[in-house]
């Protein structure tokens, strides 16, 4: 006879052994944990006033982490029991996050409010929403994916509040808190539908299933609900609405931290999702007909709306942080397109979504890291503030004015390469129409882009007081501004390092 004592211990000791060998390529996430919590821990007996000085260890603990993705860059295989996956996609997306989490660390220790506070804590959530971002790189589990979503928009919520004495991040950090129940109850629910159909939440095992379905109604509403999740990280229609009042009301370094980090890591995680679909996927009717779901048809839509809204409302705002938030709808439907647009049946379709969100970052950091300079001087985050500004400070106004340009889609810079690889997937995919709308909505932001550096350059200021810039805001802004050229003009290594990226 079986010892069932003998057969459980034998579980356990694979589960244990499995388990162990999964630590060794959790060392980026393991070094987050450990980080964050001995930066908690140091901060309870640090003064208040040297709290600031925090940002150092923050640093240490990104740059140690981006180390530690070096060794396993290119591995692929599955971790956990098949709840996460390590592979050169969510590698990528990783290394991109910590990048922006560096800028943002050093703009939160540039940004005028954050003085006044203690920021131990800040850089211990800070953490824990990276940490959350990986997890949503890497999960190929649905409800791992909703986990993941739950704890970087746990501590969002704190970040965005996180200067107390400011009603507008309070009002923010509500609606935030809201519209983030609403989503998540919505894809909790879809991903209870998922389960109810196929008795599975790991992805490759839900659209194994869902090939031989006869509930295609079913399928179709948790698609559906799941996708409403998504959209809600991802700031796209229709859940994009919460995006505008956070943006503004977030302190600066946070509303850019949602509009990289927290954008990038919902789009990784839509990306892992939506290659498990391929374009034309069949489910079975109840009649036992085969029906082709068009995903590339819904994703393409997606896209022309989001990026149609965002460039719309963005023409009449009159606050450049809330013109930068719509800003960000309408570049979330510009990368929308190109998940649109890949071939999800092979590994090189996400080279154009990859080069353009790098190229993002930079432009949109840097124009994020000038308004916290001009906001720290001139104590407004209004255009008509602007005006005159190249009397006052030359350098950031041809930096943002760079940015600026760049986020148009004018070359010679990052963001007109990017839109090209783009522009030139919807046309190898036949999506002329989707091209077009394209080209409208990229001429429709040249306006209210080119508003902020009229202002800027060709009106008056209201008065002669001149700007003192600190010199490590200068040569951050300096640093985001080589980038934004760089990849403008060689682009060649990055688009053949986008073009290695695999899918587990």
């Amino acid at each position: 006879m079986v010892d069932a004592n003998a057969v459980v211990t034998s579980t356990f000791r694979d589960s244990v052994s499995r388990a162990m060998e999964s630590m060794g390529y959790f060392v980026p996430e393991t070094i987050l944990i450990v980080g964050l919590i001995t930066i908690l821990l140091v901060d309870l007996v640090l003064p208040k006033a040297r709290s600031r000085s925090l940002f150092l260890p923050a640093l240490g603990v990104v740059f140690a982490a981006m180390v530690a993705l070096v060794p396993i860059f290119r591995d692929s295989r599955s971790l956990f029991e098949g709840m996460i996956c390590v592979d050169p996609f969510s590698s990528f997306f990783k290394a991109f996050i910590l990048l922006g989490t560096a800028v943002v660390i050093l703009m939160s220790y540039l940004h005028g409010p954050f003085k006044a506070v203690r920021m131990g804590e800040y850089y211990c959530i800070l953490l824990a929403s990276v940490l959350g971002m990986f997890l949503m790189t890497s999960a190929t589990d649905l409800l791992m994916i909703y986990l993941a979503i739950e704890l970087v928009s746990i501590a969002s919520f704190v970040l965005v509040v996180y200067v107390r004495q400011s009603r507008a991040g309070s009002e923010a950090s509500l609606k935030y808190a809201v519209y983030s129940a609403v989503a998540s109850g919505l894809m909790l629910y879809g991903i209870s539908l998922f389960y109810g159909l196929t008795g599975s939440t790991k992805i490759v095992d839900v659209t194994r299933v869902l090939a031989q379905s006869t509930d295609s109604a079913s399928m179709a509403i948790a698609a559906m609900l799941v996708l409403a999740g998504f959209a809600y990280k991802m700031a796209s229609f229709p859940m994009h609405f919460w995006a505008p009042d956070v943006y503004e009301g977030a302190p600066t370094p946070i509303t850019a931290f949602l509009s990289v980090a927290s954008e990038a890591a919902g789009f990784a995680a839509f990306i892992r999702f939506v290659a498990a679909f391929k374009p034309g996927h069949d489910v079975m009717t109840a009649a036992g007909d085969r029906v082709t779901v068009d995903w590339v048809t819904l994703l393409a839509l997606l896209a022309a709306f989001t990026m149609t809204l965002g460039n719309l409302a963005a023409l009449f705002q009159k606050n450049i942080k809330r013109m930068l938030a719509y800003s960000s709808i309408a570049h979330a439907g510009y990368i929308l397109m190109g998940i649109a647009c890949v071939n999800t049946s092979g590994p090189e379709g996400w080279k154009a979504v990859a080069f353009y969100l790098l190229a993002y970052a930079f432009m949109n950091l840097g124009a994020f890291a000038v308004v916290i300079l001009v906001a720290n001087q001139l104590q407004t985050e209004d255009i008509d503030g602007y005006r005159g500004l190249i009397h006052k400070t030359p350098v950031l106004v041809i930096a943002l004015t760079i940015f600026l340009i760049s986020l148009i889609g004018i070359p010679p810079t990052a963001g007109f390469t990017g839109k090209l690889q783009l522009f030139m997937s919807a046309i190898d995919q036949n999506l002329i129409w989707l091209a077009v709308v394209m080209a409208v909505n990229t001429a429709v932001s040249a306006y209210y882009y080119f508003r902020v550096i009229k202002a800027m350059t060709l009106e008056d200021a209201p008065d002669e007081l001149p700007m003192n810039v600190p010199a490590l805001g200068v040569a951050l802004v300096g640093l985001l501004v080589v980038p934004v050229i760089v990849l403008g003009t060689f682009f060649d290594r990055i688009v053949d390092l986008t073009h290695s990226l695999r899918l587990f």
